[in-house]
């Protein structure tokens, strides 16, 4: 099984192609920025690893940083598949970062709803905007998505994302101040078989 030394120092070697195809074409600013966040993210597990959490938190930063770009930039819409992504700019510990990625959106385009449109929906998109107006202390919209996921989302689950289910528990934990129900719904995502369905 590959580790993540491994992992980041291939990273690092890939880096100098991923350079080369934004110097020949400005449009793969925006593939290459993601594959450059993987890295970063790499990087700050690797420091954790390492027990250099200060040096983690500037990675989770550029991290952050880099999907920001994404999002203002781009359009993008990392924040409808990558629930991980939103938790970054928490991991940074950087209180201005976090209150900016707490408001960031993507927009309609197209036949492609934006992302508001899409929370109301009950769709992956509330997952991250949950954690932003928990970032954001905003308990009124905290307990419209927890309504939103309990009477739609969690009807619309595959059963591959079952374990979804614990991050709901999570969240309603959290938004009551329960910690014993915090730590157990934490417990069971660390659990070596959710964690493993969730990298």
């Amino acid at each position: 099984m590959r580790n993540i030394d491994f992992l980041v120092e291939q990273d690092n070697i890939n880096s100098k192609i991923w350079i080369i195809h934004i110097l020949n074409n400005p449009e793969n600013i925006n593939k290459m920025a993601l594959n450059f966040r993987f890295l970063e993210v790499s990087h700050a597990i690797k420091c954790i690893a390492d027990e250099n959490f200060q040096q983690s938190k500037q990675h989770f930063y550029t991290a952050s940083l880099l999907d920001q770009l994404r999002i203002e930039q781009f359009n993008g819409d990392v924040l409808s598949y990558d629930v991980k992504s939103v938790c970054n700019p928490i991991l940074s510990d950087n209180e201005e970062l976090v209150k900016r990625f707490s408001k960031l959106r993507y927009h309609a385009w197209g036949k492609m709803p934006g992302m508001d449109e899409n929370v109301l929906k009950g769709k992956n998109d509330v997952w991250a905007n949950t954690v932003q107006f928990f970032m954001m202390n905003d308990v009124e919209k905290i307990e419209r998505n927890l309504n939103i996921i309990e009477t739609i989302t969690i009807k619309k689950l595959p059963k591959n994302q079952q374990e979804l289910l614990i991050d709901f528990d999570f969240f309603k934990a959290l938004y009551l101040g329960d910690k014993s129900k915090m730590e157990e719904a934490l417990d069971n995502l660390v659990s070596p078989k959710i964690h493993k369905k969730k990298i």
